[in-house]
């Protein structure tokens, strides 16, 4: 639905895309490119299902991480939209890999929000043990009633490249994390 645009910061590639039907029937949707300084979102929006996406900016958004895989909803509530990504330097949120929440009232101007990180790559599971994960990938917020209620990953083991994910290190798996 967007191609790359030569000698643009989004030139290599654009790719993981979130796509969010906004109160008013439109799309927004983040996406992320490749860039020499590391992955960075852009921002797009059409007017409805079936109509072209535009950029709205000439630039990345939250220009100053590292971020992929991003989630986008719009709070039914406020109004506002709210994004998790994978946060890949660790910049927004302490942690290498975790979540960073960010906050737009606007869809186009993005924030790291006050508690900025949304999960981290350590989880505690039902026997209450805490324990490290490779990867967290895709993260997916599932809602009731209009209501964030779970958070989804597709995870993996070990931690690295995935390319030693094989025949071997056949160890993946979907996460599902409660949120209430």
């Amino acid at each position: 639905v967007l191609k790359g645009r030569p000698g643009e910061w989004d030139a290599s590639i654009v790719t993981n895309p979130a796509v969010c039907v906004c109160a008013d029937d439109s799309l927004l949707m983040i996406y992320r490119s490749n860039t020499p300084q590391g992955c960075r979102l852009g921002v797009a929006r059409a007017a409805g299902l079936g109509q072209p996406f535009e950029r709205l900016t000439d630039g990345p958004i939250l220009e100053n991480l590292h971020l992929e895989d991003p989630f986008i909803w719009q709070n039914r509530e406020t109004g506002t939209f709210e994004m998790i990504a994978k946060d890949l330097s660790g910049k927004a949120t302490g942690e290498v890999h975790a979540g960073a929440h960010a906050l737009s009232t606007d869809g186009i101007h993005w924030n790291p929000a006050s508690e900025a990180k949304a999960y981290s790559r350590s989880l505690r599971y039902t026997d209450g043990v805490q324990r490290p994960v490779g990867h967290l990938e895709r993260p997916y917020v599932y809602f009731e009633k209009g209501v964030p209620s779970m958070l989804y990953f597709a995870t993996a083991q070990p931690e690295g490249a995935f390319a030693k994910i094989d025949h071997l290190n056949k160890h993946t798996w979907i996460t599902g994390v409660p949120l209430v």
